[in-house]
């Protein structure tokens, strides 16, 4: 882009030279017109070269290009018509200067002080340790919290001492953040229901044929277990019974009233 100081300067240049030209050519009364509208946006433009400075320069681009055109469209009027030199001129100032005007740029750039550029490049060269240190503990629960002490305008009073380095984050912002985490830890906790219902309705046909297995296996070995200690129990209450009555030495038990062999025969007493 150009800048906006030489387009005033180009209009100041086509100005004096229509005005010398004027002279030189026959009917030059156009060359004159034009060297008087073009001094004029010169001096008027908000620019370095301007001397009133009452049109922005924005509209003076447009005042321009609006100029070009019509002093290069005015040779059609036979009464104001130049010569044939005279048309040439007209013709490539205006053509010249509406192209200058739409190269041009119209933003304002706005430098600042030399005392104000001299203090940041040394707030810029400041060691890092000159900076005041900020405490953790400080910090740490300003972020847990968001809460920030908000003072009185008319008394000046609650408001709590801050470093320049510190950084406490706004109500809204610790809000913000309460509510994504409120809102991830309901989103996890409805995926891990719905994957333990998943995982229950999976496996919950084999979890019952285990146990139904497992029933069945209890119940054969019980039943086992009741017969082998009935079948044990039997000859036990068989060899429980009275024991027979032993015979004699024919075989044959002794009739009563015969005596038997083992009682003493005692003799006749002896007299005295």
């Amino acid at each position: 882009m150009v800048p906006f100081w030489i387009l005033q300067l180009a209009e100041l240049l086509a100005a004096v030279a229509l005005a010398d030209l004027s002279l030189h050519v026959d009917r030059g009364g156009l060359l004159v017109a034009g060297t008087a509208v073009f001094a004029l946006l010169a001096i008027t433009a908000n620019g370095p070269l301007g001397l009133v400075r009452v049109v922005p320069r924005r509209l003076h681009v447009h005042a321009v290009c609006v100029v070009a055109v019509v002093f290069a469209l005015a040779p059609i009027l036979p009464q104001i018509r130049p010569d044939a030199s005279g048309i040439i001129i007209i013709e490539f100032g205006a053509v010249g200067l509406f192209r200058l005007a739409t190269l041009t740029n119209t933003v304002v750039t706005v430098r600042p002080p030399r005392g104000s550029a001299r203090a940041t490049a040394q707030a810029a060269n400041q060691p890092a340790a000159s900076q005041p240190a900020v405490p953790m503990s400080t910090m740490g629960s300003a972020a847990a919290t968001g809460a920030t002490s908000t003072s009185d305008p008319s008394t000046g009073a609650g408001a709590a001492p801050r470093s320049a380095t510190e950084k406490v984050p706004a109500p809204e912002t610790a809000g913000r953040w309460i509510s994504r985490q409120a809102s991830a830890a309901v989103q996890h906790a409805g995926i891990a229901a719905e994957a333990a219902a998943l995982t229950v309705e999976k496996h919950a046909p084999a979890a019952r044929a285990q146990a139904g297995r497992a029933v069945r296996s209890a119940g054969r070995l019980t039943g086992r277990l009741t017969r082998s200690v009935g079948s044990a129990s039997a000859p036990r209450s068989n060899s429980s019974g009275p024991a027979p009555a032993s015979s004699g030495p024919s075989g044959s038990a002794p009739e009563a009233g015969e005596p038997s062999e083992s009682t003493d025969i005692q003799g006749p007493e002896d007299p005295k």
